[in-house]
Formats: C-alpha cells, sequence, structure tokens
C-alpha cells in the first residue's frame, strides 16, 4: 500500500510539474507573440508615418506647380484668343509668349515607401491601403512621363523658336527675377510687334500645343492631388 502511496504522490507531483512547465511555455509563447506584434506594431506606425509625411510634401509641392500652371495655362489661351480676334496688348504678350519657355517638374518624394519595400514588410499594411499606394506612385510615373514630353517640346520646339526670334523679349520675364534686374534699364522696352505676332502663324501652333500640354498636366497633378489626400485619411484611419 505504501508503493502505490508513493506512487501516486509522485504522479501528483510529476504531473504538477509537467502542468507548469507546459503553462510556462505557452506564457514564453504568448509574451513573445505579444512581443512580436508591438514591434511590427510600432514598425507599421513608423513606416506610416513617413508616408503620410511625404504625401504631406508632395502636395506641398504639387500645389506650389499648380499655380505656376495654372498662369501658363491662363497666358496660352489670353494669346490663343488674341491670335483669334486679331489683336494684341504687345506688353502682355510680350512677357506671355517669353512665360511659356518655363520648363517644370514634380519631384515625388518615395522614401518612406522605398524604405518599407525594402525592409520586406509590405505585409504590415491592408491590402486596401497597398493597392491605393499603387495606384498613387503609378499616377506620379504617368505625370514624370507627362512632364518629360511637354518640357522636351520646349527643349527642342519652343525656346530655340523662340530665342531665334523673339530673343530680346527675355528682358521682359516675369520669372527667375529678370524683371528686377532690368528695373533700372533707361533703354526702350522690348516689345513684340502686333503686326509680326498676327503673321506668325508658326509661334500660333508652338502656343497652341503648349496650352494642350499645360492641361493635360493640370488634369493629372489635380488626380495626384486628390490621390495623396486620400491615402492620408487612410493612413490616419489604419492608426486609430
Amino acid at each position: 500500500m505504501r508503493i502505490f502511496k508513493h506512487l501516486r504522490s509522485d504522479w501528483f507531483r510529476y504531473g504538477f510539474e509537467t502542468l507548469a512547465v507546459v503553462v510556462g511555455i505557452l506564457v514564453a509563447f504568448a509574451l513573445e507573440n505579444w512581443n512580436d506584434e508591438r514591434k511590427s506594431a510600432d514598425q507599421t506606425s513608423i513606416f506610416l508615418n513617413n508616408i503620410s509625411s511625404n504625401l504631406t510634401e508632395d502636395i506641398e509641392e504639387l500645389q506650389a506647380l499648380m499655380v505656376h500652371l495654372d498662369t501658363s495655362i491662363n497666358r496660352a489661351e489670353s494669346l490663343i484668343t488674341s491670335f483669334k480676334q486679331g489683336s494684341f496688348n504687345e506688353f502682355d504678350a510680350t512677357v506671355y509668349i517669353g512665360w511659356l519657355n518655363v520648363e517644370k517638374s514634380f519631384h515625388v518624394n518615395r522614401s518612406g515607401i522605398d524604405a518599407l519595400i525594402n525592409s520586406g514588410r509590405l505585409d504590415l499594411l491592408s491590402p486596401d491601403l497597398t493597392y491605393n499606394l499603387q495606384q498613387y506612385y503609378a499616377l506620379c510615373d504617368k505625370l514624370a512621363e507627362r512632364e518629360a514630353i511637354s518640357n522636351g517640346f520646349i527643349q527642342e520646339k519652343y525656346e530655340p523658336y523662340y530665342f531665334d526670334n523673339y530673343m530680346e523679349a527675355t528682358r521682359l520675364g516675369d520669372v527667375y527675377g529678370i524683371l528686377d534686374k532690368y528695373v533700372d534699364d533707361p533703354r526702350d522696352q522690348y516689345l513684340i510687334n502686333e503686326q509680326t505676332l498676327l503673321e506668325d502663324k508658326r509661334l500660333e501652333i508652338l502656343v497652341l500645343i503648349r496650352l494642350v500640354h499645360s492641361e493635360s498636366e493640370q488634369g493629372i497633378y489635380l488626380k495626384i492631388i486628390n490621390k495623396a489626400e486620400e491615402l492620408r485619411a487612410l493612413i490616419q484611419q489604419s492608426k486609430e
């Protein structure tokens, strides 16, 4: 009987020790999982904050570019209207034609999304957020292609023609601080002659193409700004 009592006592002791070991292992696993989840949450927060900051910077740059683009569209439209009506304000026309020489490019900030991709942790984002980010950067790539076409046209067609025919008008350029450099110039102001403009059919087509390019870019700018604002809202929701 003593043997059975001793064995039964050992079984209880061994059983309790085994249970304690199992519980300890389970607690360790739970703590490890909790720690991993906390680290993942911290990582996700860092990545999302960086991406959101990039989007804010992108919006600010695009809004500044939109101001320039709106001016380009308004001035190109004014020139086309003058061609159609057969009447020019020589001062405005001289300034506007020079303005259309200016190139512009949007520089998207990809540091946040690149850091996430390089970490190999795209799985930290929800499928919806991932999809919208892909759409956003695809729009940015589309804009880069559109801007390359527009800037290429300026470099290869518009600007060479302008400098071959109306180079002196550069003194009236209201970009890059040019006007300020000539504010005390005692010489007569150079204005492009109205009749010269009316007869310059090539210039009319060049201005028209600049208008079409600018309107195309404007549409993409607006889409990118709207998508960036949508993404910032999605990121904020995912952090709440």
